[in-house]
């Protein structure tokens, strides 16, 4: 155990539930109910809550804390938030570390994340599922094949049992997360990025060794996906190719209990709940990672 921690929350009672389970990974945890608060020093990890310093703060943050943010070691609790939002927070400022705010405090989630973040294991959405859960792998080589990767990302979570609304969001999830993967993260041999300079609206097609894989998982209460590039680029600025594979991931989640950890389900033709789609494998081996969610909202 080593290092320190700070928490930046202004939800205090949230605040000491993360702190609990920080104290369990770290030597020392700093907790200030806003940035301006937060005192100078070394830290291991940050941790903060979206939903109580908005776009703003969050992006003051993410800058103070970029040498953190650029090693994956900043994590956002994120309650309702719109979509171009949410695209900021990956594509402007890099974040890779998102958790869902559902109220009551995950513990085995935040608990599982920071293990993953701290230790550099942050390959496996397969430790967020059980080991039954349905998968779905599929390889992306451009940009012409984005529509086809959301078609099988709404067919994957409908057959999974999910409401039409919240198939929508997992599709712009991953629809940011490949546009990432696609524009923002390739960099040529000097690491300088390749395609950040154009409009989305422009195709951009990857050599067969830089294939995006995006997995899908599902094991009928929730649902993740995990986008994976082999560039690095926006967690390891100048680390040029093949260095280091970049994972993202969002857990989709519903907000309204009991359980906790459940989406609305379509009801079945007799009336109970479509669940359960088999796992269908593409042609990609896909690797997820330290996680991230949101709340969908209503």
């Amino acid at each position: 155990m080593g290092g320190r921690a700070l928490i930046v929350d202004s939800d205090e009672t949230h605040a000491r539930a993360v702190a609990e389970v920080l104290g369990r990974a770290v030597r020392d945890v700093v907790t200030v109910t806003e940035l301006a608060q937060a005192p100078a020093g070394d830290f291991e990890l940050v941790v903060a809550n979206f939903d109580g310093l908005g776009v703003a703060g969050a992006s003051a943050l993410l800058g103070r804390f970029q040498d953190l943010r650029a090693r994956g070691r900043v994590l956002l609790f994120v309650g309702t938030v719109d979509r171009a939002a949410l695209a900021g927070l990956f594509g402007e400022h890099g974040l890779s570390n998102v958790l869902a705010r559902n109220g009551e405090l995950d513990a085995g989630d935040l608990t599982v994340t920071v293990q993953k973040i701290l230790r550099g294991d942050v390959f496996g959405i397969d430790k967020y599922f059980p080991a039954d859960a349905s998968l779905r792998h599929v390889t992306v080589r451009g940009s012409s094949e984005r529509e086809t990767l959301l078609v099988t990302a709404r067919a994957f979570a409908l057959g999974a049992g999910a409401q039409a609304r919240f198939a929508d969001l997992l599709c712009n999830a991953c629809d940011e997360m490949l546009t990432n993967a696609l524009y923002n993260a390739p960099v040529d041999e000097h690491g300088r990025p390749r395609f950040a300079q154009l409009s989305r609206i422009n195709p951009v097609q990857l050599e067969p060794d830089e294939a995006v894989t995006v997995t899908l998982a599902s094991d009928g209460s929730e649902m993740g996906i995990s986008v994976v590039d082999p560039f690095g680029s926006l967690n390891r600025p100048g680390t040029g190719t093949g260095t280091l594979v970049r994972p993202l991931a969002l857990r989709i989640r519903d907000p309204s209990g009991p359980p906790l950890l459940r989406w609305p389900t379509r009801p079945a033709s007799r009336g109970g709940a479509a669940r359960g789609a088999p796992a269908e494998s593409g042609t990609g081996t896909g690797t997820g990672t330290a996680t991230g969610g949101f709340n969908p909202g209503t």
